[in-house]
């Protein structure tokens, strides 16, 4: 799952994964934790709580990607199938709307492990820097 940056964004219309920065509640003595933050910014915007073993199955890290300071990558693996990821969303979305917040994704794109390569070919939208090749390890992972 991609979500497609809302208007209000400082890159709207970019798809991108759920990301965000260190934030002061995310250091702990001096340790940053990167599940508070990874967990902090999953609810935020797309409203699924990490510790929620109904609906999050595994989280892994996969990735440090160095990218204008070093981005770390997870893979998060849901309980729930597609269909239901979108039904989430869609009442999250209107969740965030009833409390007058707009949410940071316009939209959340779904792309089959087996079809990346494909989707980046043919989806001209602005994607973040490193997406594309994060997706393309993914899949092959995945695939094999």
């Amino acid at each position: 799952m991609i979500g497609e940056m809302n208007t209000h964004t400082s890159t709207p219309g970019r798809l991108q994964f759920v990301a965000g920065g260190i934030e002061k509640s995310d250091i702990q003595g001096n340790v940053v934790n990167m599940f508070e933050n990874l967990s902090r910014e999953i609810q935020e915007e797309i409203g699924i709580d990490l510790t929620n073993s109904n609906v999050v199955s595994r989280v892994t890290s996969k990735y440090v990607i160095h990218w204008q300071a070093i981005a770390l990558v997870y893979l998060i693996e849901l309980s729930i199938d597609s269909h239901e990821l979108k039904l989430h969303y869609d009442s999250f979305e209107t969740k965030l709307h009833s409390e007058s917040i707009i949410p940071e994704f316009s939209s959340i794109v779904f792309v089959h492990a087996r079809r990346i390569s494909e989707f980046l070919k043919n989806d001209q939208r602005s994607k973040l820097d490193f997406l594309p090749k994060v997706l393309e390890q993914l899949s092959e992972e995945l695939i094999q």
